[in-house]
């Protein structure tokens, strides 16, 4: 079969000149398509960092997922570089980040990253005002708001402490709760920068303690004569990270606790089980941390998982005796600048239990809670839920400061949500303190969120319960 040649360019050439000029300019093409596509990429030659006064530089280094000698194209460089700038945020070192390039060379593809900050203010002497019961609203409500259930102190927090990212917690705090708490913690030690370690020693002590629930309230005794409850604990956790966004760690930890005889005696004999006034055990778990999150309190994109299993022992059975495991995810998503929604499930489940106690179990309705059921206690061993978030943009506009502790500006944004919850907790062993054990719960509604510095929240919400309940309810997003 003679080959078809196009009628106009190549009518006049002889076959055998168009095979020569018709592979010349194939060969052409690609030589020219490959210098394009190898102009699309840079080689690292060497990270440069400016305005770091206290942080190490081979801390700063260990938070970037890149490092000298890598390819990185220049397609996504610009969203690499976004994307490490929110992680550097949420390790509380810098209030600015920016990336630069410089001295590319485009024969050799090698280039400068140039990472300029400013460090944030490290020292936090911050008042304690905290509350003692499980959220504001029944503070608020059931104990009629008044101050003799507020903890009042002072806490000083010094983040990197030796310019290594290291943290040194100190808490002294009294009023409903007392409270003397010293906490240190470094990220890395070894050279590979890998395993870090943090210890902690706190000591608590209640004259008020709750000892029942009745009609999903805590019922409360005080005591003027001796403390009715006192907590100390020796916690040492182990890290293992071997890269920014993956975390294995190992907690360990001894407790003693101690119960007044008044409360055992005729309060609730089952308070620690067995009628036990006192306990001794050692704890120990294992948690697995996978966090793709931009940003670490209120992310907009990726996604989080955390897997734990642990057990609780005892000394001559004098402590809680269990096995337990919890698994729980969360996936952001942004539709659009203003358009996103999280999704957020959670499942609990106790593996094994010798010693049932009121003290020890699971709760939905303080730190973790289905929405609408805020005034509600319950308790149990197991328990799971699905919470979703649809959320618009309403404001995204920082606010305008002089400078204050090295800041320029606080960003803030303001979000509307429309709120949907299930969930629901089992009670195995005093089923009669939760009537809703075992039954599915259901919270929906809508809230505004206030969120200031990327990561800290106030959001404010109106919920409704399967019971046809209607609430506002304040929630508390502030630390990492």
């Amino acid at each position: 079969m003679k080959p078809i040649y196009p009628p106009l360019l190549f009518k006049f050439l002889p076959p055998k000149k168009y095979h020569l000029l018709f592979w010349g300019f194939f060969l052409f093409g690609v030589s020219l398509y490959s210098q394009d596509d190898s102009a699309k990429y840079i080689v690292v030659r060497n990270i440069q960092i400016e305005g770091n006064k206290k942080t190490k530089e081979h801390i700063i280094l260990r938070e970037l997922d890149f490092k000298v000698g890598d390819t990185l194209l220049l397609t996504g460089l610009q969203n690499q570089f976004e994307r490490n700038k929110k992680w550097f945020l949420n390790t509380d070192l810098f209030n600015e980040i920016d990336f630069n390039l410089s001295q590319w060379d485009l024969s050799t593809h090698q280039a400068t990253i140039k990472l300029k900050v400013k460090e944030a203010w490290y020292i936090y002497p911050l008042p304690i005002i905290e509350l003692a019961d499980r959220n504001f609203n029944i503070w608020w409500d059931d104990h009629d708001h008044t101050l003799d259930r507020i903890n009042l102190g002072l806490a000083y927090y010094q983040n990197n402490f030796s310019g290594r990212r290291d943290k040194l917690v100190i808490i002294a705090q009294t009023g409903f709760t007392q409270k003397a708490e010293v906490q240190y913690s470094i990220p890395y030690f070894n050279k590979k920068k890998t395993i870090g370690v943090s210890g902690k020693v706190s000591f608590i002590r209640k004259r008020s303690i709750g000892y029942r629930v009745i009609d999903f309230k805590e019922e409360f005794r005080f005591s003027d004569d001796e403390y009715s409850l006192r907590n100390f604990r020796i916690n040492l956790d182990w890290t293992f990270r071997p890269n920014i966004r993956l975390t294995h760690t190992l907690l360990t930890a001894y407790h003693h606790n101690r119960v007044a005889s008044f409360v055992v005696d005729s309060l609730n004999s089952e308070y620690f089980g067995k009628g036990l006034y006192e306990e001794l055990y050692p704890s120990i778990q294992y948690r697995l941390r996978s966090d793709l999150r931009d940003i670490n309190l209120y992310s907009m994109t990726g996604s989080l998982l955390e897997f734990n299993i642990g057990y609780d022992g005892a000394f001559k059975h004098q402590g809680p005796e269990l096995f337990f495991s919890n698994i729980y995810y969360a996936q952001y998503l942004k539709f659009s600048r203003r358009w996103s929604t999280e999704l957020i499930g959670k499942v609990t489940k106790t593996l094994y239990y010798r010693n049932p106690s009121f003290y020890h179990k699971n709760s939905l309705g303080g730190g973790e809670f289905i929405r609408g059921y805020e005034y509600y206690v319950l308790n149990g061993q197991d328990f799971a839920y699905a919470k979703t978030s649809l959320r618009f943009m309403m404001i995204d506009k920082p606010i305008r400061l002089n400078k204050f502790y090295g800041m320029r500006d606080v960003p803030f944004r303001l979000l509307l949500a429309i709120n949907n919850d299930f969930g629901a907790i089992k009670e195995h062993y005093f089923p009669e303190q939760n009537a809703l054990s075992g039954k599915m719960l259901w919270g929906k509604g809508i809230g505004l969120d206030f969120v200031f510095l990327q990561s800290r929240a106030i959001q404010v919400e109106y919920s409704m319960n399967h019971f046809g309940e209607k609430g506002l309810f304040l929630h508390l997003k502030l630390f990492n």
